[in-house]
């Protein structure tokens, strides 16, 4: 048929099978151009290809298939336009996840290493970190009564920021625990969730970058109170290991 491909060129031209070209006949995405009679042979147009290079888009961007139907005007032409708006939401929401995925890996990377180095730590020493970023909530710690116990009623709100972190589709850095902040005469404690990059949130905090005294505590042995001279505190719940066998909990405290 004069400027028409048959099945087979289609399918050699962008590797789709027969199989899959009836089946989009048959859900009424891709009807042929022209069907002869004769011995029903089908042919496509040119502009079809088009056609099979949005379905390909929209297999990646896990668009169901009956679903591209809906951008089917009556008279069977494609609303393009919205198709493409919609795509751009759904790749733009996919780059997203792939990278917090991407920073998860990272952050569990550093993570391991760094309490591999440290874990084993008995002496306080100095240590520079950047900028660091935390979501916060307020939480009414007793900054004299340091012990164990006073964590065990935070942990909802461990998972309200684990929720944020989902919802933003942004990674956390395995560093959460309590942050204290003195502010003039005025000392704030909250519960915190480190993650790897600045965001638009009320509740973020964002702690200089300097040099940073450091401890390791095993959680039997937390320290009973926090020192006079600072002006931040993080102590860091439970320093991260891959182990399947239980361990004694760490915890850094980190005095700026």
């Amino acid at each position: 048929m004069k400027n028409l491909l048959s099945i087979g060129e289609v399918c050699q031209i962008k590797g789709f099978s027969r199989k899959a070209l009836r089946y989009y006949e048959r859900i009424g995405i891709l009807p042929p151009a022209h069907v002869d009679p004769a011995n029903g042979y089908r042919y496509y147009s040119p502009e079809q290809l088009a056609i099979l290079d949005l379905i390909t888009i929209c297999q990646l961007l896990d668009i169901p298939l009956k679903r591209f139907a809906d951008y089917q005007r009556a008279d069977g032409s494609i609303d393009i336009q919205t198709l493409c708006d919609d795509g751009q939401r759904l790749v733009k929401e996919k780059i997203e996840r792939l990278t917090a995925s991407a920073d998860f890996l990272t952050t569990m990377r550093d993570h391991i290493s760094r309490t591999q180095r440290i874990k084993s730590r008995q002496d306080i020493w100095q240590e520079h970190f950047d900028a660091r970023h935390l979501l916060i909530y307020p939480w009414a710690a007793d900054p004299d009564n340091l012990t164990g116990e006073s964590y065990a009623e935070i942990s909802h709100l461990y998972t309200r920021l684990y929720q944020q972190c989902a919802e933003l589709h942004i990674a956390d850095t395995f560093d959460q625990g309590v942050v204290f902040c003195r502010r003039e005469n005025r000392l704030e404690s909250s519960v915190f969730l480190e993650i790897p990059r600045p965001i638009d949130a009320p509740n973020i905090l964002t702690l200089p970058a300097g040099d940073y005294r450091c401890q390791v505590f095993e959680e039997t042995a937390l320290p009973t109170r926090l020192p006079d001279d600072f002006t931040h505190v993080l102590l860091c719940k439970d320093l991260f290991e891959p182990t399947f066998t239980p361990t004694n909990a760490l915890i850094e405290l980190q005095k700026y």
